[in-house]
């Protein structure tokens, strides 16, 4: 009887407990923090949070991306975006992504001639602890940019900063290169 019982309770917390997902994270202090895809991410301080729910981007059709963090500068229109992208999961006539790099290699063909867009950096490392990071900095419409993407698993970390200046667009993207794995 008391083996039913327990068996009673066990399946009933497994009904309850939602599944967990990419886009399960949390802010903790000065950090977000992602449980499902194992890491943590700073932001710098001349960034803060924003809830992305505010950000008025409407329903999201694509099943396999994420938004999962927003942060601004003050109330101006620079600052972070994060989300994640399953690879390999293509969508609509779109091809999924194979990897970060493939990710940031896609960046410039969604510019228009208008924006006037020019590629200052581009890069492709791993940190010691096992990251993978694809980085590409630019210019377009005036603005400075950066699209940083972090392999881990099956998903990419993508990472959109916007800066008014070349030194908000470092603090940025040395933020998102400072992510960091957890188990």
């Amino acid at each position: 009887m008391k083996t039913m019982s327990v068996l009673a309770l066990l399946f009933a917390l497994i009904r309850v407990s939602p599944a967990q997902s990419p886009k399960d994270g949390h802010i903790a202090g000065h950090s977000y923090v992602n449980t499902y895809l194992h890491f943590t991410y700073s932001w710098p301080s001349i960034l803060q949070p924003k809830d992305p729910a505010s950000l008025n981007f409407g329903p999201h059709p694509n099943p396999n991306e994420w938004l999962l963090f927003a942060a601004q500068q003050g109330n101006e229109p620079y600052g972070i975006l994060m989300l994640v992208e399953k690879l390999n999961a293509p969508w609509h006539n779109f091809p999924g992504f194979k990897d970060g790099a493939d990710f940031i290699r896609r960046v410039p063909a969604g510019a228009t001639p208008e924006e006037r867009f020019k590629i200052l950096e581009s890069k492709h490392s791993t940190t010691a602890a096992g990251l993978v990071f694809d980085e590409m900095d630019y210019i377009s419409g005036g603005v400075y940019h950066s699209g940083i993407a972090i392999q881990t698993g099956g998903y990419i970390i993508v990472f959109k900063c916007d800066g008014k200046s070349l030194a908000d667009l470092a603090a940025m993207t040395g933020s998102a290169l400072a992510t960091s794995s957890v188990k």
